[in-house]
Parts: C-alpha cells; structure tokens; sequence
C-alpha cells in the first residue's frame, strides 16, 4: 500500500543578471525582452516580460507546483529564460534544470531555509561570444502537506463545473467583419473525456450548466492530471486550438470548499501575436465518501460472516442427511431451521462423538465432488471482541502477500531492465560492426579508384608510345655518282636478261 504525502514547492523568481542580448538594431545597444518559463513535468508557469532589460527584477513572482514526497527524489525544475520577439519565435537565452532532492530535507525538518541563491544559466552557443556570466536569483521552498495513505481503490468524484472563458485568442478571419472564434473545450483525465456545447463567435464565452463528472481514486488523484483544451471549431478544416492547460489532481484533494477560479491558458505560438491574456473560470471539486467507523464496520462484517457460516451449516446439513438416507447410516441429528449461529458462549463443540461419521459422510461427498479428504474438523474461530485483533492479523498476512507480489514484480522490472541493457549493448555492437565494415567498404571503393586512375594512365602513356612507333619513317639519302653508274648498270644489265628472255 503506497503511502503520498503533498507537498507544496514554492519558487520565487527574483532577478536575473548579465542576460545575453539576443535582439540587435542600428540606432540603439544590442538587450533582449526577457521573461522565465518554470516547469515540473506538465505544469508550467510563466513570468511577465521586461522590455529590453539585461539584468531584470521581477516583483511579487511567486508560483506553487503541487507534488508529492516521492517527486522530490525523482523529478527536476525545468527553467528556461527566453527573448520575446514579435516577428519570429522567441529565443532561449539560458536554460536551468534544478533536481529536487536538495530541498528534500525541509520536508522533515532537518533544513527549513528558503533563503535567495543565484543559479548559473547555460547559454546557447549562439550567444558564447558576447562572453556573459548569466545568473538567476530564486528562493525555492518545500511546504509539506498533511500525511495521507492511498487507499488505490477508495472512490473519489472529481467535479468539473464549466463557468466562461476571457480574452480567447481569434482564429476566424474575415474582410468585412472583426475577427473571432467558435469556441469549445475538452476535459480529459487519461481515457475518461468531456466536451463542452460550442459557442458561436465569441471570444469571451459564457456557458450554462456544464459540470462534467469523472470517475477516479485516491491514488489517481496524487498521480494523475486534468488536461484542459480550448479549441476554436471550423466547419471547413480542422479545428484550431487556442488555448491549453495542464491542473495536477493533488491540489483538490485537500481542497475544503468550491471556490470558483480562473487558470490561465498557454496560447499556441500562432496566435501570440494577438498578446490575448486567456482565462477559463472553473469550479472544480472532489467528493469523498463518508468513512465507516470502526465500529459499523466490525459490526457489518461480524453480521456478513455469520449469514455465510449459517448458509454453510444449513447446506452441509441438507447433504448429510441426504447421503445418510441413501446409505443407509443414522442421520445427523436434527436442529432447528437455519438462522444465526448461536452465541459463543452456546456454540457446540465440532469435536463430539459423531466425528467419524460426520467425517466418513463429507468424505463421501468429496469423493462425488472430487475434492480432498477431510482429516480433522477444524473450530470456527467465535465472533468475540478479539474478532478485530483476528481481522488485523488477515490484513497483515493480505499485506505480505502484496508485498511478495511487488516484490516478484519488481524482480522482473528489474530482469526486464537487464535484458534491455543487454540488447542495448547488442544494438551497440552490432552497429559498430557495421561501421567498422562500411569503413572497410569506402576504403576498398577508394583504393579501386586509385587503381583505375593508374591503370588510365598507363593506357595513356601506351597510347602515347604507340603513336610515336607508327610515325611514318625519314626518306633515304641521295645516291653519289658512283653509286648512280653502278645502279644504272645493274638496271641495264636487268633490261637485257628480260629482253632475251622474251626472244
């Protein structure tokens, strides 16, 4: 049985100084419009904007988030400062998470302090050159609340009473008339949701009688959130949302009248132009049940277990009986009609001498209904004042069995945790292997082309050879005249054998 404790962690935001400048202009010195978003999980606050400030104060900025005990140890303050900008998105200029378990101590006592400390920011590299020493004044403070045991399956009604919402942002246009919206919103805690009816142009809309009813428990009021949706309806397209807002549970569980407030919506960058101040006026309240005192409940379960012994008691009868007259053995003795069992003072010992025939007649039965033998009857424990003594030591061996029961599920979380780990280091290595492989691969494709480049070359440096080899060779030199006289007589002398020849 999981044991929540409320808590109240309250952040001031004090100043900030040496902001990098993230807006620039010819005729005036580089600053920037600070303002600071502080988030836990899905709650989410914001400061107000200074214009062109470096080194801001924010007045009277003092914003509670609404957790548990066991938060403190696993979740962090997300902050981010950013620059507001009219024609583009807003810049983040330093960036801050804060882990809770430091402030863990104050909820025992042991460090009541909320004193102002400053929080270097990060600063985006974008901003690295202008060489600033960022820093955020805050007093954060952890304020217990009152010691609760969850009771996961103790009912709770949450109570949504839909009252109007102001200052909506338009995303309706048109040329001859004012800008507007149809405006409409969606309450949903996890699968259980509401819509409310639609109103027709207008942006400050009024609602009657719209209270919605979600179904939860105690534990889900410490664990779950109401997730809150304006959208504006269109007929031709999809609808535009225009307005959101995230309300922890825990903070109606302790809430002792319905009041009726007015939570301020986040607006979609799209439509921060407008510089609309949304706001959605709720009553929201939780309806418990009345406890049962202990006293009404010792009485009603004493009541419910004696009905069940009488029922049993009358329906063992009817069987022995039955079987005794079908084999023929003396039936039980017989007793009044079935009623309340007789007060633990008059109650008859099991044990009597009957007790073999009793045990050889439900043994019978068993064996028809194939069910294990009966050694020894066994005394009702009496319906006394020690019943809530005996109802303790049920709830503490129900206990053990639950907490073997977590206990085996935390044992296979954590199997199922190693066996991710390992898988992880599988992916790891396999993708490692492919790396080393592509890597091998691209050498291999380069080391080719090199290759191939070579090769081209040397082709071309053949072709170059072979052209040179096929150049037509250099005419022969001019005979002397000796040489042309022994030519010409050798020519004769050929003249004359191929005249004889022919005569």
């Amino acid at each position: 049985m999981a044991t929540y404790r409320p808590c109240t962690l309250r952040v001031h935001v004090h100043k900030a100084t040496d902001l990098a400048a993230a807006d620039f202009a010819l005729l005036r010195k580089a600053t920037s419009d600070p303002y600071v978003i502080l988030s836990i999980d899905r709650q989410r606050f914001k400061t107000p904007v200074l214009l062109r400030e470096l080194n801001p104060v924010w007045e009277g900025c003092v914003y509670d988030f609404n957790i548990t005990q066991g938060d403190l140890y696993t979740k962090v303050l997300d902050i981010q400062v950013m620059d507001e900008d009219d024609l583009s998105a807003d810049d983040i200029i330093g960036t801050l998470a804060i882990p809770l378990a430091q402030f863990a101590k104050q909820i025992d006592g042991l460090d009541s302090s909320a004193k102002m400390r400053s929080y270097n920011l990060n600063v985006p590299a974008e901003f690295e050159r202008q060489k600033v020493n960022s820093q955020l004044y805050l007093s954060i403070e952890v304020i217990p609340g009152e010691h609760i045991v969850d009771g996961s399956f103790v009912p709770r009604l949450l109570k949504v009473q839909l009252h109007q919402a102001m200052d909506l942002a338009a995303a309706d246009f048109a040329l001859l008339r004012k800008a507007t919206s149809d405006p409409y919103v969606i309450f949903s805690v996890e699968s259980q949701r509401h819509k409310s009816p639609i109103i027709s142009k207008d942006l400050n809309p009024v609602w009657d009688n719209c209270c919605y009813e979600f179904h939860l428990t105690q534990g889900d009021m410490f664990t779950k959130v109401l997730d809150v949706q304006v959208y504006d309806h269109d007929s031709a397209s999809d609808d535009d949302l225009i307005g959101t807002t995230v309300l922890p549970l825990a903070q109606f569980e302790q809430q002792n009248e319905a009041k009726r407030r007015s939570f301020s919506l986040s607006v979609p960058d799209e439509f921060r132009k407008q510089r609309v101040n949304s706001q959605l006026v709720l009553t929201i309240t939780v309806e418990k049940p009345e406890p049962v005192t202990a006293d009404e409940e010792k009485e009603a379960t004493i009541q419910k277990m004696q009905l069940e012994i009488a029922q049993l008691q009358a329906s063992s009868r009817v069987l022995v009986n039955k079987l005794g007259r079908q084999m023929s053995l003396p039936p039980a003795a017989s007793s009044p009609k079935a009623g309340p069992p007789p007060s633990p003072s008059r109650q008859p010992s099991i044990e009597t001498e009957h007790d073999s025939t009793r045990r050889a007649l439900v043994n019978e039965l068993h064996g028809l209904l194939m069910l294990p033998k009966i050694e020894k009857f066994h005394k009702f424990k009496p319906v006394t004042q020690d019943a809530y003594a005996s109802k303790l030591e049920d709830e503490i061996e129900s206990l053990k069995e639950e907490l073997a029961k977590q206990q085996q599920t935390h044992a296979l979380a954590h199997q199922m945790k190693e066996a991710d780990e390992d898988e992880v280091l599988r992916l790891r290595d396999e993708i490692a292997l492919h790396k080393a492989t592509l890597a091998a691969t691209q050498k291999m494709m380069q080391d080719q082309l090199v290759r191939e480049e070579l090769q081209a070359q040397e082709m071309e440096r053949l072709k170059i050879f072979t052209r040179s080899l096929s150049i037509t060779e250099a005419p022969r030199p001019a005979m002397s005249p000796r040489s042309k006289s022994t030519s010409a007589m050798v020519h004769d002398d050929k003249a004359a054998d191929d005249a004889s020849m022919w005569l």
